[in-house]
């Protein structure tokens, strides 16, 4: 791969330390078992490597208890064990307008089945937890949790804080900030894999909160009941303990670095980001417009361009994304506007310079065909199919005066219609064809 200047770390970071890359490489070469499901060396082996994982997230969040880290295969899993499993009809929840669709569709889910769901009013006597972002994955705002934390415990209401954009690039103390329940991913600030993630939650919490999932634990398998012990209550089925082995390097590259050290150059990084696009007259900022109160998460639009078009001039050089959540864009004045980008540093970015110059032969406006699919999946199985029929094409973001609800979109070097739909065979669903000129 050429020289990149990646800026999707929000997304999942890259690149990883070279430790996370070691430690998997290690698992399988010298481990490979599955932990808890038997008594040889090999399964012993991967046992301890989950229990150094659970050791080395309880440091870092200053868990007193390892055993109540739980693993999950990401932050998702984690917020819906702590929302469909914690809430029951009647019970009344407060959260924020900037929280990701991980929390609020969950949570719109449960409304759907008789719980109540304000966005930060008062508390009630009915209200069973608040659910907060730590930082918003679409500005990097930094959310008041520690203030809340303490609200939440004066009210005895649960407070459960959705972690996924900082946990490894702010320092967080589950004990210090009054954080009942604590969700994280391992992808992103971590700097562990894909797949990883996981749950903290407090003394006691586990008695009113349900699994959402049960099955084989490799503990008490002479009973059809599922443990109700932590962590194997939320653990069902084979670990990913090779994930879990790469994220446990990632963390302890993070305490051997030092997290106020990372958390100092994202920072430094985000300042000169803000500094340089607010020196641009076409360039509109989103957010806080301070590196101290934000993570290395800034969003912005340019006038006049899409942001379909920012990722053709920049695409190779300068992967972006574009966030997605409707209630954060509301708040930015930008409801499914599509010229907003998001951009996100990790302490492996370097400054760069000529941010937005590019290959113009990526605006090529030369007459072609796009079809628009809903899902990436699909656009990537109708890519599969055209490369077996030997049709030139090339995946695209779906320009705004095309569709801004559709997913991706493939464009042609020529309007073959024919021929297009002849590759796919109706395997594939495409939602429009469209020639542009």
């Amino acid at each position: 791969m050429g020289k990149i200047i990646y800026m999707d770390n929000a997304a999942t970071s890259w690149p990883k330390p070279e430790e996370t890359m070691k430690a998997m490489a290690e698992y399988f070469h010298s481990i490979g078992a599955s932990p808890g499901r038997s008594g040889h060396r090999m399964s012993l082996d991967a046992g301890r490597v989950v229990l150094d994982a659970r050791e080395s997230v309880s440091e870092l969040f200053g868990v007193k208890n390892l055993l109540r880290v739980v693993f999950t295969k990401n932050a998702t899993e984690a917020l819906n064990i702590a929302i469909a499993g914690l809430l029951k009809p009647g019970d009344h929840v407060i959260t924020s307008g900037m929280e990701h669709n991980s929390v609020m569709r969950p949570l719109r889910l449960m409304e759907k089945r008789g719980v109540e769901l304000s966005i930060i009013p008062c508390i009630k006597k009915n209200t069973r937890a608040i659910y907060l972002t730590h930082a918003s994955n679409v500005t990097g705002t930094i959310m008041p949790i520690a203030e809340t934390g303490k609200i939440a415990r004066e009210k005895g209401v649960i407070f459960c804080v959705d972690a996924a954009q900082t946990a490894g690039a702010i320092p967080i103390d589950v004990e210090k900030m009054s954080i009942d329940i604590l969700a994280f991913t391992g992808h992103k600030s971590l700097f562990g894999p894909q797949g990883t993630g996981g749950l903290y939650m407090a003394e006691e919490l586990e008695k009113g909160i349900c699994p959402i999932m049960t099955g084989g634990t490799g503990s008490r398998s002479e009973s059809e009941e599922h443990p109700d012990f932590l962590p194997d209550r939320y653990e069902a089925g084979t670990a990913n303990v090779i994930g879990i082995a790469g994220l446990n390097a990632g963390i302890r590259f993070i305490r051997s670095v030092g997290i106020e050290a990372i958390r100092e150059k994202e920072s430094e990084l985000t300042a000169i980001l803000v500094k340089g696009l607010k020196s641009i007259p076409e360039v509109t900022l989103y957010g806080c417009d301070d590196a101290k109160k934000q993570t290395a998460v800034v969003s912005f639009n340019i006038a006049g361009m899409d942001c379909s078009e920012v990722d053709r001039v920049c695409s190779a050089p300068l992967p972006l994304t574009t966030p997605s959540e409707p209630f954060q864009r509301e708040r930015c004045g930008s409801v499914w506007d599509t010229s907003l980008k998001r951009t996100t540093f990790k302490p492996f970015s370097s400054p760069w310079r000529n941010l937005f110059k590019g290959d113009q032969n990526m605006m090529d406006t030369k007459t072609c065909l796009v079809l628009l699919f809903d899902s990436t999946s699909e656009a990537l199985l109708a890519e599969k199919l055209f490369k077996g029929a030997g049709i030139s094409h090339k995946i695209i973001p779906v320009p705004r005066h095309l569709s801004s609800d559709c997913g991706v979109c493939i464009r042609f070097s020529a309007p073959d219609k024919e021929r297009v739909c002849e590759a796919l065979d109706g395997r594939v669903g495409i939602r429009d064809i469209c020639p542009i000129d």
